[in-house]
């Protein structure tokens, strides 16, 4: 298995997501980058913070 860095694959994964708002894509960047460097917290915890 490879490893790669969160905010690298989050930006793969996310990074060309069409919200209709780039502002939109680059929070679900952060939320999916935020979610693999801190697996098992709650999505709720994550927005707060």
């Amino acid at each position: 298995m490879t490893y790669i860095e969160p905010t690298l694959w989050a930006q793969k994964q996310f990074g060309q997501a069409d919200l209709n708002d780039p502002r939109r894509t680059q929070r679900l960047v952060a939320l999916a980058t935020s979610l693999a460097e801190q697996p098992g917290i709650p999505i709720s915890k994550l927005i707060i913070s």
